[in-house]
This record gives C-alpha cells, structure tokens and sequence, in this order.
C-alpha cells in the first residue's frame, strides 16, 4: 500500500521580539513556528485539541527536533509546511520546512512525535478510536 502524505502550511512575518539584536530569528522559536503549522494541520484535517477533548484523548509531544540550514531574519515572511505521513501507529509524527517565502530557501526543517494517552497520561498501545477515525476519513487521499 503506498503511504499518503496529507500536508498544510502558515505564513508568519518575523516580529521584532523574536529576533536577537543581530535580528536572526532566536532558535527557540522554530519550535513555535512549527506549532503554528501543526495546528493548521489539525484544524484542516480533524484531529484538533476539540477533537481529541471531544475523545478523551491527549496527544502530548514526546520528541521534537530541529535542523537550522540558514537564518531568519526579522522581517521575513516564512512559510512553514507541515506533513504527515499516514502510518498504522498509535502515534502522530509531523515533518516540517521552514522556508524564506520568496526564495524559498530551506532554513529549518525538524520533525516531532505526539503519543496518545488517557487524560490521565495513561499511553494507549493500541490506536484509540479518534486516531482510527482519522485515518479512515483520509485513507482516500490521492
């Protein structure tokens, strides 16, 4: 079966306070940009924070990591694409690029994990209704 991979992207303007007094974008903050485009994601494909409320199910993120390629600036118009590959595991790993808009210059790009458990932190070894619903639902994606 070949996988599909279901994407979605922001654009943010670098603001003032999130560049240094060299005005290069903090390291810091990658991880809050790549927040960004995984919440478009969840909002555009179904497995937001109201979904997973509406289940009685956490997605808490386990692993995060980040690759800088070159800097941001303060100023800059970033696009961060957010992609997710559907596997038949009880978890959620999203792929991000951070891009210069114009040039589409690569200048992050990172990766993280989200387990499901219980509200309670319990982990569930096995995919919980929520998860095997999403998938369903876009099983047809071409």
């Amino acid at each position: 079966m070949m996988k599909k991979t279901l994407t979605a992207q922001v654009e943010h303007v670098v603001l003032f306070h999130e560049a240094d007094m060299l005005g290069i974008v903090w390291h810091g903050h990658y991880l809050r940009f790549f927040e960004m485009a995984r919440e478009e994601f969840s909002r555009r494909f179904g497995l937001g924070v109201p979904e997973l409320r509406e289940a009685r199910v956490a997605a808490p993120v386990v692993k995060a990591e980040v690759k800088y390629k070159a800097p941001a600036r303060y100023g800059d118009t970033l696009v961060v694409e957010a992609a997710h590959v559907l596997e038949r595991a009880p978890k959620f790993s999203i792929a991000y690029k951070v891009l210069e808009k114009g040039s589409r210059r690569l200048l992050a790009q990172g990766r993280t994990v989200q387990l499901f458990t219980s509200p309670g932190g319990e982990v569930f070894y096995f995919p919980p209704p929520v998860l095997e619903a999403f998938w369903k639902r876009w099983e047809e994606v071409k």
